[in-house]
């Protein structure tokens, strides 16, 4: 078994503030050398709380994971329940759901894996987490958990050779009170801010990735791309959230503590959701406008002082591309940062 747990707070300098408790308990017990059973369980408890609205609200989420393994040669097999319990969704308070958590793996061959499974949850939507994606958010955002009341997986996983790995996968899933983000314009500062858009209904969500991954000796890389799908209804787009992602890390050991690496980033159009006209700003997004693909390149160099120290030297945005994620606030240039990191 084992017991993690995490305590933050956070605050603003537009007065938010949330207080956070959160814990990950995992544990198995085997029966025999086929069956094993197990009962995880992680959550939080929180308090979030918007000073211009003069409102605090405790958010608490417990989830509780229920089951029984069975292993036996090339093949693993999972079935459980997966129970939620949280009082923050837009359908009411103190809400119990019950989702089924199977998993399948199965490995024909040595370098050959297939798994599939069926399993639903809910999203647990923090400020803190809303904050690191959309650092220009309103000081009025709605935080709410997402329903996901089923997900269907599956994929293939292996190596070519004893070098080069690989991974294709799938998901379908229908969800509930899926979000993006939509552009508010805010008079007293002057600006354009972002507030999250939830969509009731039930909508579907796919994804379809491919990756690929080598390690030999000193160098690695790893590149995946992934494609987005988004279905929140006929007549409305999900904003601000990429059809199309490729990724790409590299790492090369040039000597025995000297390390340098390549990161490079490529997203396709977003969809804009918005259109609004303020006095003297001349802000105007249009539905059918969206958000030109996005492209950055980066270097990072490492040196290793010791088992515990290094510096290291990065520099971002290599290509100066003044691209906007989200709208109203370009890019940085190009940026170099260095620093020095000690573990304890």
């Amino acid at each position: 078994y084992s017991i993690d747990t995490d305590i933050y707070q956070l605050f603003t300098n537009i007065n938010n503030s949330e207080f956070s408790f959160d814990y990950n308990i995992q544990n198995k017990y085997d029966l025999n050398d086929d069956f094993a059973i197990y009962l995880n369980s992680d959550g939080y408890i929180s308090r979030l709380k918007f000073d211009i609205l003069d409102s605090a609200q405790n958010r608490n989420l417990l989830r509780f994971k229920s089951g029984v393994k069975f292993t036996r040669e090339n093949l693993r097999i999972g079935l459980g329940l997966n129970m939620v319990n949280e009082n923050d969704t837009l359908e009411g308070m103190g809400k119990l759901h019950v989702y089924p958590d199977l998993n399948i793996v199965y490995t024909p061959f040595d370098k050959l894996s297939v798994f599939g499974g069926l399993k639903g949850d809910v999203r647990a939507n923090r400020y803190r987490n809303l904050l690191l994606e959309n650092p220009y958010l309103d000081n009025t955002v709605k935080v709410y958990n997402t329903l996901m009341p089923f997900q269907f997986y599956g994929g293939v996983a292996g190596s070519l050779s004893n070098y080069l790995g690989y991974e294709i996968g799938f998901s379908v899933a229908s969800v509930r009170h899926n979000f993006g983000y939509e552009a508010i314009y805010n008079e007293d500062q002057g600006e354009i801010r972002y507030r999250t858009k939830y969509f009731d209904q039930n909508n579907t969500e796919a994804n379809v990735y491919a990756s690929l991954s080598t390690a030999i000796d000193k160098f690695k890389i790893n590149l995946r791309g992934d494609y987005f799908y988004f279905n929140v209804g006929e007549t409305q787009l999900m904003p601000f959230r990429p059809k199309f992602q490729l990724k790409f890390t590299s790492d090369y050991w040039v000597a025995d503590k000297l390390k340098i690496g390549f990161h490079a980033h490529f997203q396709g159009r977003m969809n804009n959701a918005n259109t609004f006209e303020q006095g003297n700003a001349n802000y105007s997004f249009n539905l059918d406008e969206s958000i030109p693909p996005i492209y950055d390149l980066g270097i990072k160099l490492g040196y290793q002082l010791s088992n515990r120290s290094q510096v290291f030297l990065h520099a971002n945005n290599l290509i100066a591309n003044k691209y906007e994620y989200y709208l109203g606030y370009p890019n940085r240039g190009f940026q170099i940062l260095g620093g020095f990191t000690y573990s304890f």
